[in-house]
């Protein structure tokens, strides 16, 4: 487990949550096992929250991970 101090955000249309901090550590740790040499297919990241899926698709495009 990793603390990450954040603040979740909601969409006042989706009751749906999102922490862009926690976004962000996800997306690095995956980054970073990707350079150590893991398989990125073999990499799993969940969330029960739709709104922080997309944050951390969107954080990984960001670094160059992802689909378009």
């Amino acid at each position: 487990m990793l603390q990450v101090d954040g603040r979740d955000v909601r969409d006042s249309s989706s009751p749906s949550r999102l922490n862009r901090l926690e976004a962000a550590a996800v997306a690095e740790i995956a980054v970073r096992l990707v350079k150590l040499g893991y398989d990125p297919t073999k990499i799993g990241i969940i969330s029960p929250y739709a709104a922080q899926v997309e944050e951390i698709k969107r954080q990984l495009r960001h670094k160059g991970f992802g689909k378009g």
